[in-house]
């Protein structure tokens, strides 16, 4: 039985800057470690199990940061 394990961090900005104005600017900054899990069995010589488990994550697109804010808003069609 062999055990593995791994993370991996993931660090991403989104810097908007609205043409028509101020209303859509934003500097946002996104940070994430994603941890990952596996086993390995060799249940004979010929066959070898695997299972394994991992997280992951996105960075929101810009419409839907310049869509977050109850206060104001969407201003852009979905």
């Amino acid at each position: 039985l062999h055990v593995t394990a791994s993370a991996r961090a993931n660090w991403s900005s989104v810097v908007l800057r609205d043409r028509l104005g101020d209303d859509l600017d934003g500097d946002h900054a996104f940070a994430r470690l994603n941890p990952a899990a596996g086993l390995t069995w060799d249940a004979t010589d010929e066959l070898n199990l695997f299972a394994g488990v991992s997280q992951a994550s996105r960075v929101p697109t810009p419409v839907e940061l310049t869509c977050a804010d109850p206060e104001d808003p969407c201003r852009l069609p979905n």
